[in-house]
């Protein structure tokens, strides 16, 4: 899969969710939280705009030239979906969150592989344009 074609498919899936969490806040707060408070369908509704947010970022990122601002993406991307895996593995486990958390914590996980893999592929690139050797695996 291109990079391109990887950031439009992500951006899309964020954007879409996004967009869906914030319509459907009850519904989603139900689906997800095991006990939700009586305003913890505010904080699903803050969190739809982030999430719609990083889709909007991949989306208008998949045809940027390889730089500094396009490793800035990748790279954020990719700490706020381990962050956000973390954060929810452990909430999954202390049963504050419903178990079809898993399978939104796999999908991050999938995300972040391909978002690790591309960001990767960027600074090996720029090294190989600074004429840096790239860095031995130590056996």
């Amino acid at each position: 899969m291109t990079r391109s074609l990887f950031l439009r498919v992500a951006g899309v899936f964020h954007l879409l969710l996004g967009i869906l969490f914030f319509l459907f806040t009850k519904e989603a707060t139900a689906l997800m939280i095991a006990t939700p408070g009586a305003h913890m369908h505010l904080l699903v509704k803050g969190l739809s705009g982030i999430v719609a947010a990083f889709g909007g970022m991949s989306l208008m990122a998949q045809n940027a030239t390889p730089g500094r601002a396009l490793n800035a993406i990748l790279f954020g991307t990719l700490f706020y979906l381990l962050f956000t895996v973390v954060c929810d593995a452990v909430w999954t486990i202390m049963g504050l969150l419903r178990p079809i958390a898993w399978v939104s914590i796999a999908i991050r996980v999938a995300l972040a592989a391909g978002y690790g893999h591309f960001a990767w592929k960027g600074l090996q690139r720029r090294r190989e344009r600074n004429g840096q050797a790239p860095r031995e695996e130590a056996a």
